[in-house]
């Protein structure tokens, strides 16, 4: 795709890490409130066994067919397997010993029923994918090994070619679909190797091919509502590398993926599943967010006509700037990615198809640092800060068809609130709460005539809390231009602009960048390094007056 270098804005980021140094205004730091409401995540703790069982819970439901008729998001988007296959087998040390054999037949791979004497039984309609009869050989070929047996799971029809038609194959010996699995796996492989990722790490000859080889299984996924996944069935401990396995659906039929052919369907989750592979090849107990919008990321990179990541974009920081970028849940971990987009479109030196942006945090990561220290370090390599960069994605946001590569695509993420002023009502103060790397867009329109300037004093978090803001005046007739707010140390800084009758709208953009944590290690997934965010829960002020000018 092709990637705009944005000059023009390039400079507004140089701008603000120089301002953000500037000697400090007068001003008062603004300081939490005693009644402010616990942080994000905060939640009492768990003991390990705890975490555990709710690992193997989550596991079950999910593999649960029942299930999937009660997930209206089921069909659209598929359940979230990797991870929750990843925390069980991070916590499977944790669980009574009864418990650990059920963890271990749900991170069971589908051979291991019929081809495994004295392994896991197959058990019906529950539980993992399991073949039922012994496989055929699988189709080797590159850096891994095509599994399938005979029946459901051997070959589907191909849609695109009309009634009867066939997955595209040339070799007698196997089933076309099969050749289209190898065939996708391939490509996705060899352009993640090509951009100089590591590869997956061997699972010494589990699967029964050579130990260098991804083991990819053929089996009926619609009735789970899962789309694909990649998993291991070694025990975590800790953090560091470790090999995997991947499933996909037999068919992707319409019935059970409604959206795009099944051919994309099988593409995009390829390149998604498969970078999860790569990723526990540096860390498999990385942060889930990060291995979730990272593997978004990748899969548009990639395949990036199919488009499939942006049902996402409601849930993560475009459609909800004030959730914080990092949050797990209600699908804002996928939705991510478009911070990655920002940042591999900023900064677009690429290795083969991708960005070496996103390469080098993961290399941080894989070197024993958590997502947002590795995200802060490769920033610092490029001489720029967080502070500047989630204020230009800001920025970006609202306006993502004038920046994005195919930003006409997104719709611009929403204002947080609008307000008049007029002569007889000129001002408006504003105290709110910002979560940790999350934003609040304000809106302010002029309504009387004549030369008018907003003056807008703020007072956010500290500069070393993530504090920075971004103004843009849209004058009328003009496309809309940002300026960058001058903050003290402490979070202070005053600045005005035209207003009044030739001005359409001003805005404000507050932000927290901050990327402090404490208490990390814990096994709670839902913020970055299992810790608490640091800076949350401090009120914060814009106070803007209208003055004649």
């Amino acid at each position: 795709m092709t990637r705009r270098s944005n000059l023009p804005f390039s400079g507004l980021l140089i701008a603000l890490l120089a301002l953000l140094l500037l000697v400090p205004f007068l001003g008062t730091a603004a300081q939490a409130d005693p009644g402010d409401p616990a942080d994000p995540g905060a939640a009492a703790a768990e003991t390990p066994q705890e975490v555990a069982e709710e690992a193997l819970e989550t596991v079950e439901d999910l593999l649960d067919p029942a299930a999937t008729a009660t997930m209206p998001d089921a069909k659209d988007h598929g359940k979230d397997a990797t991870l929750a296959l990843r925390d069980l087998a991070a916590s499977r040390a944790d669980l009574p010993k009864d418990k650990k054999d059920d963890a271990g037949r749900l991170l069971a791979r589908p051979t291991d029923g019929a081809n495994a004497p004295g392994s896991y039984e197959c058990e019906g309609n529950t539980g993992p994918p399991c073949y039922q009869t012994p496989e055929n050989t699988p189709l080797c070929t590159g850096y891994l090994c095509v599994h399938y047996v005979d029946g459901a799971d051997a070959s589907a029809a191909d849609p695109e070619n009309g009634p009867g038609g066939r997955w595209s194959g040339t070799d007698a010996n196997y089933p076309d679909y099969v050749e289209f699995v190898a065939q996708a796996f391939s490509v996705v492989a060899n352009a993640y190797t090509t951009a100089g990722y590591q590869r997956p790490a061997g699972d010494g000859f589990i699967g029964g091919n050579g130990a260098d080889k991804v083991d990819v299984y053929i089996a009926e996924l619609g009735q789970f509502g899962i789309y694909g996944y990649c998993a291991t069935d070694q025990e975590i401990s800790g953090h560091g590398a470790a090999p995997a396995y991947c499933v996909v659906d037999n068919d992707y039929s319409a019935a059970d993926y409604p959206s795009h052919t099944p051919a994309d369907n099988l593409k995009v989750t390829a390149a998604h599943e498969y970078f999860h592979a790569v990723q526990f090849a540096y860390d498999a107990n990385e942060d889930g967010w990060f291995m979730e919008g990272t593997a978004t990321w990748a899969e548009d990179e990639l395949f990036n006509a199919i488009n499939d990541n942006r049902s996402y974009l409601p849930y993560g920081p475009l459609g909800v700037p004030s959730q914080p970028v990092d949050r797990w849940g209600n699908l804002a971990q996928y939705g991510s990615w478009i911070f990655f987009r920002y940042l591999g479109e900023r900064y677009p030196t690429s290795q083969g198809l991708l960005p070496v942006i996103v390469r080098k945090m993961w290399e941080k990561a894989g070197a024993g640092q958590y997502s947002v220290q590795a995200i802060t370090s490769a920033l610092t390599d490029l001489r720029t800060t967080m502070n500047v960069q989630f204020a230009g994605f800001a920025f970006w946001n609202r306006r993502p068809s004038a920046f994005y590569s195919e930003g006409a695509g997104y719709a611009p993420t929403p204002l947080y609130g609008t307000y008049n002023l007029s002569a007889s009502a000129p001002s408006k103060s504003l105290r709110f709460q910002l979560h940790h790397l999350s934003a609040k867009h304000y809106r302010f329109v002029p309504k009387m005539t004549g030369a008018w300037k907003l003056r807008v004093q703020l007072n956010l978090n500290y500069i070393i809390a993530g504090g920075a803001a971004v103004v843009t005046v849209k004058k009328k007739g003009q496309a809309p231009v940002a300026k960058i707010v001058a903050l003290n140390s402490t979070g202070d800084g005053v600045s005005s602009y035209s207003f009044g009758g030739a001005v359409d709208w001003v805005e404000v953009a507050a932000v927290s960048a901050s990327t402090r944590y404490v208490n990390c290690g814990t096994r709670d997934y839902q913020w970055t390094c299992g810790g608490l965010p640091k800076d949350d829960g401090v009120y914060q002020s814009v106070v803007v007056k209208a003055v004649r000018g």
